[in-house]
């Protein structure tokens, strides 16, 4: 059993009330399954929303993606992976206006389900920015934000993989010499979900532990279905700050036209 953070969750025995992972992850399944849920405002209330862009299914074969494999996965040679300072990937993460917002419930509830539910100690939904990890929910971290040079999501920059899962660090090449994996906080663990939007990787779903272990077929299924939701969201709030830069467009527009007609701006 573990806390949450006391100054963003101000219940910090919400993982005693019985059934709340259970009746929340079926909530999340019906999402998976009738593909018409959003979830915004209080959780977990449900929203039919139209004409929104849905997440991009992620595939998740166990034979063919071997996912509970610790060792590296290399890209076929004709495979285009993503870079972290592509500028068509940051265009689309910046799209988004995500980095540096304020704290919101539903992706706190997220982190918090995606924690109890894989019962480890650290989770977050992280934004992979140029120069930094940037944390818009976390369970276990102090931290809004990493250099980018200590991000162990950048395996998600060598890897056509929309699943990476190591289950001891010190035995996985691309994070054995880490240091974070050397050094304190000795990291063991890791597990994260790609989130891609408009085509593009702009951040993870992930989750970390100091102690080595496995991960069941459930808990892969429990990681998927709420990247999917993080992925929705992220999808409807494209959506809505593309109606917000347009208005912003018009009325600089209107503003222009009324400063020009009292002589305030040359024609």
């Amino acid at each position: 059993m573990f806390e949450s953070e006391q100054t963003r969750h101000a219940n910090p025995d919400i993982f005693g009330l019985a059934g709340y992972s259970r009746i929340v992850f079926t909530e999340l399944m019906r999402a998976r399954d009738f593909n018409n849920v959003a979830f915004a405002g209080e959780w977990p209330r449900r929203r039919r929303y139209a004409q929104q862009p849905q997440s991009e299914p992620i595939s998740l074969d166990p034979i063919k993606k071997g996912w509970l494999m610790s060792q590296s996965q290399l890209p076929d040679a004709n495979t285009q992976l993503p870079t972290r300072k592509d500028p068509l990937r940051l265009a689309e993460l910046r799209r988004l206006l995500i980095l540096d917002s304020t704290v919101e419930r539903v992706y706190d509830d997220m982190t918090l389900l995606l924690a109890h539910s894989l019962e480890v100690p650290i989770a977050m939904i992280n934004m992979l920015d140029d120069e930094r990890d940037w944390l818009k929910s976390s369970v276990g971290l102090p931290d809004r934000q990493t250099s980018a040079d200590k991000s162990f999501c950048n395996v998600f920059f060598s890897s056509s993989d929309d699943l990476v899962v190591i289950e001891d660090a010190t035995q996985d090449p691309r994070l054995a010499t880490h240091p974070f994996v050397v050094g304190a906080p000795h990291v063991r663990f890791y597990a994260a979900v790609r989130l891609k939007v408009g085509g593009h990787t702009v951040g993870t779903l992930c989750v970390r532990d100091q102690k080595p272990r496995s991960i069941s077929t459930e808990q892969i299924l429990q990681m998927q279905t709420l990247a999917n939701a993080v992925v929705d969201l992220l999808n409807q709030r494209a959506g809505s700050s593309a109606v917000t830069l347009e208005f912003m467009e018009r009325l600089r527009a209107v503003h222009k036209m009324e400063w020009r007609d009292l002589g305030l701006l040359g024609a």
